[in-house]
């Protein structure tokens, strides 16, 4: 698990994470979340968006082409070099060169860079094309292409509103800046600048409405995901999520031949516990129990779940038998030291089963068994102990 997905597991796994939807509902104009929360959700966008963002880059190159092609064989237009070349000859290539891009691993992890520079410059082109029109024998370039540009902008691309915003505005500003240094009069520009600017705040209120939607589908999404595979009262992992990535580490580490041991955790007297103190504190208990085991599973690969009620589980990675003994025996003294409630203490009885590589692979659930026998016989031991 990557930094960013421990701390968006940490972020969604509090009590506080509830309100997030709440949140996310009556969000400001800034469609931002916490860092925690933002990168993951960028990175899922970026995913997402791929698909439309390669159509795109198709489309464009068509329209740019194809209004060309059909100016020429139906009107029989001429045209100079600065009407065609801005966008059928410079953008409709670097269009598909963007969408043969997004294609490749660079590329795909870097598409909302492309996908922003690739914006820009198709505002620039347009512009340049549209001025040239203006100045040219073949009258004003139709007002509907700038207009189409920012729908492209807010749109099409799959840009959040935070690159979408200062792109539209630059579209708008290039767009006149150029018709203006072209020397074209404020009474020819108005109309276009107008419909431009109208066709901006219509595609930037648009995209705002299917981001803020997207947010709280997203959000509501790893919510839900966060509960199924976590235990709501720890935050650890639950009983179904610790098999299902246990199997997956299993298998792993039996391809490579690295050592991997399982670790069944037991509250020693835990119901006496609850009997006795109350069951808020005894909740408070079973989180105290989850810090001190996330302290002995934080290695790449490890994993540590509540499978119920005071049974704990670790699966550490790169640990052969008698390292996880070693892991287990100290554990085990950590737990016992650990203060309670009212200066109360709880101990634990550990039992431990690990990979053997010389024989045929085992599955986790053997393993689990085996660490299951192994706890029985710590407990019928005398209990805060090791086997």
């Amino acid at each position: 698990m990557t930094a960013a997905k421990e701390e968006l597991s940490r972020t969604l796994s509090t009590a506080e994470a509830r309100g997030l939807l709440w949140h996310a509902r009556n969000f400001n104009w800034r469609l931002r979340f916490a860092p925690a929360l933002e990168a993951p959700y960028l990175q899922h966008r970026a995913e997402a968006s791929l698909g439309m963002q390669r159509f795109s880059a198709i489309l464009s190159v068509v329209l740019y082409l194809g209004f060309f092609a059909l100016e020429w064989l139906v009107l029989h237009t001429r045209f100079s070099f600065w009407e065609w070349f801005p966008t059928a000859g410079l953008c409709a290539p670097l269009n598909l060169l963007y969408w043969w891009a997004l294609y490749q691993p660079w590329g795909r992890r870097r598409s909302f860079v492309l996908s922003a520079a690739i914006t820009a410059l198709n505002a620039l082109g347009i512009a340049v094309s549209s001025a040239a029109w203006m100045l040219g024998v073949n009258g004003p370039l139709p007002p509907e292409a700038p207009v189409i540009q920012q729908v492209y902008n807010t749109l099409l691309m799959g840009l959040p509103i935070s690159a979408g915003l200062p792109l539209t505005t630059f579209t708008v500003l290039a767009f006149a800046a150029i018709h203006a240094l072209a020397g074209i009069g404020v009474v020819a520009l108005f109309p276009r600048i107008f419909m431009l600017s109208a066709g901006a705040m219509v595609g930037l209120l648009a995209a705002f409405v299917q981001e803020k939607s997207q947010r709280i589908t997203w959000l509501r999404g790893e919510l839900l995901r966060e509960l199924s595979e976590h235990d709501g009262l720890t935050g650890l992992l639950n009983h179904r999520s610790f098999y299902h990535q246990a199997d997956q580490r299993l298998r792993m580490a039996g391809r490579t031949q690295t050592p991997l041991s399982v670790m069944l955790v037991d509250l020693d007297h835990f119901k006496a516990f609850n009997d006795r103190h109350g069951h808020l504190e005894g909740d408070d208990c079973l989180r105290a129990v989850a810090r001190v085991l996330g302290g002995f599973g934080r290695r790449p690969g490890d994993l540590v779940a509540r499978l119920g009620g005071e049974e704990f589980a670790l699966l550490l990675v790169g640990s052969n038998h008698q390292q996880a003994l070693a892991c287990a025996q100290a554990l085990c003294k950590e737990l016992a030291e650990t203060p309670l409630a009212a200066g109360q203490h709880i101990s634990a009885s550990i039992g431990v089963a690990s990979a053997d590589w010389s024989q045929p692979m085992p599955s986790i659930a053997a393993l689990a068994a085996q660490a299951d026998r192994q706890l029985y016989a710590a407990k019928n031991g005398g209990r805060n102990t090791v086997r």
